[in-house]
């Protein structure tokens, strides 16, 4: 059975629910029959937005590059990322390794519908990720204003700053994707943080679902 390794740790919680989910999801019946898992969630991990925002990523880039490395000595067949943000930095990380790493953007919108709205960080927003992916795909991205990118960011942060990710807690963010939805468009989760509000509607998409799908097809 392949083997997976977990760069996480952006943030915690979230790495946390990502294996959660892929546990949840296995065929198992025993703990034999598991994923493999090296879980590396590093908290000190710099802020993806800022390395991205002010160009200082040197840092982050060599946390990554030790990490690929520890992944790989332990016996490490593939990788998972569940943090969007950081796939910014994917062609640098292909350099690192030379094992699979799963692309959360790209398994994210050949998810989605072909209108999409992507609620994410500012960093996320600034890279255009996910603008390049969805044009790639030949489907629509539904604009945010500022002040809509600014509250995507709000909530994430509050999450991460240990508010409960429940969504009466955040009615605002609720609202705007009330607004997305009743337009026709479609939602997607963007950011782990995001991952974390539980949602039911299924015109709701979390890209982190997509990652989750994608280890299970690779290993079982």
């Amino acid at each position: 059975m392949k083997k997976l390794c977990i760069i996480g740790g952006m943030g915690p919680l979230a790495s946390c629910e990502f294996n959660r989910r892929i546990i949840l999801s296995s065929p198992a019946k025993t703990d034999q029959d598991h994923i493999e898992t090296l879980l590396i969630s590093d908290n000190l991990m710099p802020d993806r937005t800022q390395a991205i925002l002010t160009g200082d990523d040197q840092d982050l880039l060599a946390r990554f590059k030790s990490h690929f490395e520890l992944g790989e000595s332990w016996g490490a067949d593939f990788f998972a990322i569940p943090c969007n943000t950081s796939h910014y930095f994917m062609d640098d990380f292909k350099k690192m390794t030379n094992k699979k790493i799963l692309n959360m953007v790209d398994l994210a919108i050949s998810d989605a519908g072909d209108n999409i709205c992507v609620l994410a960080t500012r960093g996320t927003y600034k890279t255009g990720i996910y603008r390049k992916a969805i044009e790639g795909a030949g489907k629509n991205l539904i604009e945010l204003t500022e002040d809509e990118k600014d509250l995507s960011m709000e909530t994430i942060y509050r999450i991460k700053a240990g508010e409960e990710a429940r969504q009466e807690n955040f009615p605002e963010f609720q609202a705007m994707i009330q607004e997305k939805l009743e337009a026709g468009g479609k939602i997607l989760l963007a950011c782990t943080e995001l991952s974390l509000i539980k949602f039911d509607d299924p015109r709701i998409i979390d890209a982190m679902d997509s990652l989750v799908r994608a280890v299970i097809d690779e290993v079982y």
